[in-house]
């Protein structure tokens, strides 16, 4: 949805369509490894995320591109918290009451993600680790089949975005136990972080941003690079951003280069120290 937002803005500034063309696949890589085989001649953007550079690159030895090597950053777009959420069959109310359930009953609950090596499949491992809980993973095709077997209850633990859970939670569909954010969110202030939920080290947000092929001409970054900045700061943008749970961060090319390469170690080191393995 962001990428389609920055799509339409840069679309009005630059006087041609920018299209938005979804790559479904291997968490990301299959959309990551199209844009590394294209024309580095700046027509062909990646709209990346956590997964695609972030945590993959410390999960398999080997992967069909580089996360640094292969791409030139232009702009990290924004940031998005997650939130840890139980379906209402689930007799907890609280993380504390989550971990303690869990317990009783190792390997009875388990929780959805988008996929292996997604963000939410990473940050329930690490959070599953942390609380020395056993909960059996659950990996679809996608966020959207994730989010309809647990309103259905047929999985009942997720860590997912504001923007799929927000609605569900304020209806009642879903039961909110904790935001992966060091602060609260504006739209949901009354449900802590987990950092207030008696884990002090859990700090961990998604995050999506753009890139170019390898081997990009600086005259040739500049000009897209520009343009996503100044779409992301456009008022009407910004707040639709928001809207979707998320913020805008609009970082220049070298800022997000030196970004990428510091999750890269983070998350590396996350599944090296909690023993993380894709199913």
């Amino acid at each position: 949805m962001i990428a389609r937002l920055v799509a339409g803005s840069m679309s009005q500034s630059l006087g041609h369509p920018v299209v938005v063309e979804n790559r479904l696949g291997g968490g990301g890589t299959v959309g990551s490894a199209a844009v590394v085989r294209a024309a580095p001649d700046g027509h062909t953007l990646l709209m990346g995320t956590i997964a695609t550079h972030g945590i993959i690159p410390g999960l398999f030895a080997q992967t069909p591109y580089d996360a640094v090597v292969d791409f030139t950053a232009l702009s990290q777009t924004a940031s998005q918290m997650y939130v840890l959420v139980v379906h209402p069959s689930v007799p907890a109310r609280t993380v504390q009451e989550l971990v303690a359930l869990a317990k009783r009953q190792p390997g009875r609950l388990n929780y959805a993600s988008a996929g292996n090596e997604t963000a939410g499949h990473l940050f329930a491992a690490m959070f599953c680790g942390l609380a020395d809980v056993d909960m059996v993973h659950i990996p679809y095709r996608g966020a959207g089949p994730a989010m309809s077997d647990l309103l259905g209850g047929q999985v009942t633990v997720t860590f997912d975005v504001l923007l799929t859970t927000a609605d569900h939670i304020r209806e009642g569909r879903l039961r909110a136990l904790a935001v992966t954010a060091p602060h609260r969110s504006l739209a949901l202030p009354d449900v802590p972080t987990l950092a207030e939920s008696s884990f002090p080290s859990f700090d961990a947000v998604g995050w999506n941003g753009l890139f170019l092929p390898a081997h990009m001409p600086s005259a040739v970054v500049a000009r897209p690079a520009h343009e996503v900045r100044d779409a992301l700061h456009r008022p009407d943008v910004k707040a639709q951003v928001e809207r979707q749970g998320a913020e805008v961060v609009g970082s220049t090319p070298e800022a997000f280069a030196r970004f990428v390469r510091a999750e890269i170690v983070r998350w590396a080191e996350v599944v090296r120290s909690h023993g993380i393995k894709v199913e």
